[in-house]
């Protein structure tokens, strides 16, 4: 029960007992008048039947003062009768009064408490809008100026038998800030037929496969390329040769790179190339090239 709900119930209580007043004061006062012309009936009626010993008729008459008396006390207890009837009915119109303000002040009271409840939610929604507007605009400014690293310009050496197969390619850094933390896998897969690398490269034989680590770089700064390399295990012969020229052996390089921005995120990126003979150079592979 709030405040204003207390002061409404204190009022009708406190209305209640002054009506119960009024009437009780009233009631007395009827109460002792008519007692009192009671009494003064009684005393009249005791000096009517007083025998007279010697007159044998006679005539009983009020003497004027008496009869001035009790005209005067009626008179007095209709008075007194109207006085407290006419403060009954003011303090009752009084108190309905008071209680006709105090209601619409608790009516005010509730409208305003509603208001405030209404703009605190108001000040609440508007406060997390401004926080994911502002989240979003410190995520913009770090994709705009966070670092980017991948790897392009792969080039392949001739091939020459009873040589290992040799590739070279450059890891770059295409953003605004250096990237810290640079570690690099690239793995060079010979295969009969198309592969998806993507299922490749979390598969067992991925862990079969040679794979070289790239030692962890300190800084790598935009625009500063680092040159990486692979070779093939094994030396090719002549027939190996022929086979990858004629595209009966696919070379695919592939590997992943990871890396922690100046915002202190990590990230990753997987790349795969596929060597392309006619043109001696590599071509994007359809999976495994991804960046976050």
């Amino acid at each position: 029960m709030d405040y204003v709900t207390r002061q409404l119930v204190n009022l009708t209580r406190k209305l209640r007992e002054e009506v119960r007043n009024s009437v009780s004061d009233l009631s007395n006062a009827l109460q002792k008048q008519s007692k009192s012309i009671d009494e003064a009936k009684e005393s009249y009626r005791n000096q009517a039947e007083k025998p007279q010993a010697v007159v044998a008729t006679a005539e009983v008459h009020f003497s004027p003062d008496v009869e001035r008396q009790q005209r005067a006390e009626q008179n007095k207890a209709r008075l007194l009768q109207e006085i407290i009837a006419f403060a009954a009915v003011g303090a009752f119109f009084a108190a309905a009064f008071y209680a006709y303000i105090a209601y619409f002040q608790w009516r005010e009271m509730i409208a305003a408490t509603d208001a405030a409840q209404q703009s605190v939610f108001e000040s609440r929604r508007n406060r997390i809008q401004a926080g994911k507007a502002l989240d979003a605009t410190v995520q913009q400014f770090h994709l705009e100026q966070r670092a980017w690293i991948g790897v392009d310009n792969f080039s392949i050496k001739p091939l020459v038998p009873n040589q290992k197969l040799h590739v070279e390619g450059k890891i770059t850094n295409s953003g605004k800030t250096p990237a810290f933390n640079t570690t690099m896998a690239i793995t060079m897969h010979f295969a009969e037929k198309s592969e998806d690398i993507s299922k490749f490269a979390v598969s067992p034989r991925r862990a079969k496969a040679p794979k070289e680590i790239i030692p962890s770089a300190a800084v790598l700064f935009p625009g500063n390329p680092k040159t990486v390399m692979s070779e093939s295990s094994f030396a090719l012969d002549k027939n190996a040769i022929q086979e990858i020229n004629a595209r009966h052996r696919l070379v695919y390089i592939f590997g992943e790179i990871g890396y922690t921005d100046a915002f202190s995120a990590s990230h990753l990126t997987t790349f795969c190339v596929l060597y392309d003979p006619p043109n001696n150079d590599f071509d994007p592979c359809d999976t495994y090239n991804s960046a976050n």
